[in-house]
């Protein structure tokens, strides 16, 4: 688990690079800046790999022991991420099938992007997992559930992103570390792994000092997450403090922007019962009326989830209780979800 707070910096390649490289190309989409750090740390013991980029090559390294046993050389062209001259360790579980770039590519996807993927094998480690499955775990843990002789992955869900000294000073809440790593060149808004800038990481930390440094060194609040979601949502999805919101507030952004699925910070607030915020997003100018893209209010999704304190606060401010939708008046949503309790609110608030 230590490798959460790593950058990878402790992986030693020099040995592979002896070794003849195997000519590949694999290409992978990038976030604009991917620094050197951890593209992919285990969250539990039966996940046996790390994967890190350093210095212009990726590096798949055990997880228990930090052992390196591939690396490829890494370059970038335009969008994307192109590994070329991959170099196994001899004595790597890799090995355990002939095809070492379909499996290195195989390694890569299941562990950074989560795809639940065959490992592309030969007729001979086809036979020998069909006879005795479990030889599969030592190598590759819980991300080997099935094997098959042909390999045709997908596109990658999202571009590759890493955990880099901004994103990790920012995690551990170090200012000192955080203003070094920009002077050194460190991109502020490089995302972590997980689609958060380190002024994301910030503000679901409510740490105000830690706000003010990044924004002094040119953080963009405007920065956007995975699915749009913006640093207002996701101040309050994780209930920031008023204090915190007020600092985004001076900063220029847009407050009012939704996310890809038209949920704006008042949906959010919704979402999450968070009814002390509500009057603080409809005075910044949020509408109380915005339409998520399935046609939904804020009221309807309080409704829908049972959270009578946001409905109450939407309520008092003026919500519409009969706005129609594609599942209709927030009453009818309420009913249709077995909220009774709302629906009683509504009925007596009438």
């Amino acid at each position: 688990m230590s490798w959460g707070n790593s950058l990878g910096k402790e992986l030693v390649v020099e040995p592979l690079l002896k070794l003849p490289a195997i000519a590949c190309t694999l290409r992978y989409p990038a976030a604009k800046s991917v620094p050197d750090g951890i593209l992919y740390a285990p969250p539990t013991m039966d996940f046996k790999w790390v994967i890190a980029l350093q210095e212009g090559r990726l590096l798949a390294a055990r997880s228990w022991t930090g052992a390196v046993e591939a690396v490829a050389d890494a370059r970038r062209d335009g969008d994307a991420l192109v590994l070329e001259r991959l170099r196994i360790a001899e004595v790597s579980g890799l090995h355990f099938t002939s095809r070492l770039v379909d499996v290195f590519d195989w390694l890569i996807r299941v562990h950074v992007w989560d795809q639940r993927l065959p490992l592309p094998v030969d007729d001979a480690c086809a036979a020998l997992l069909e006879n005795t499955p479990i030889i599969g775990f030592g190598p590759f843990g819980k991300a080997l559930f099935c094997a098959a002789k042909t390999w045709n992955p997908p596109p990658a869900p999202r571009p590759l992103r890493s955990d880099g000294e901004v994103v990790l000073a920012a995690r551990q809440g170090d200012v000192a570390a955080l203003s070094l790593a920009v002077a050194h060149g460190a991109e502020i808004d490089a995302p972590a792994r997980s689609g958060y800038t380190a002024l994301h990481l910030a503000v679901m930390k409510g740490d105000a000092g830690l706000f003010d440094e990044l924004v002094k060194l040119g953080a963009d609040p405007a920065a956007l997450a995975d699915d749009g979601n913006h640093a207002l949502g996701i101040a309050v999805v994780h209930k920031a403090s008023l204090p915190m919101l007020e600092r985004l507030a001076t900063t220029g952004l847009d407050l009012t922007l939704p996310n890809a699925d038209g949920f704006t910070a008042l949906h959010g607030a919704s979402e999450i019962d968070h009814a002390a915020v509500v009057p603080w997003l409809l005075a910044h100018g949020l509408p109380r009326e915005a339409r998520t893209k399935h046609g939904h209010t804020a009221l309807h999704i309080a409704c829908a989830l049972g959270h009578a304190e946001a409905a109450k606060a939407l309520l008092v401010a003026g919500a519409d209780i009969n706005a129609s939708s594609p599942d209709g008046t927030p009453r009818d949503v309420a009913l249709s979800e077995k909220k009774l309790e709302l629906a009683t609110l509504l009925d007596d608030w009438r």
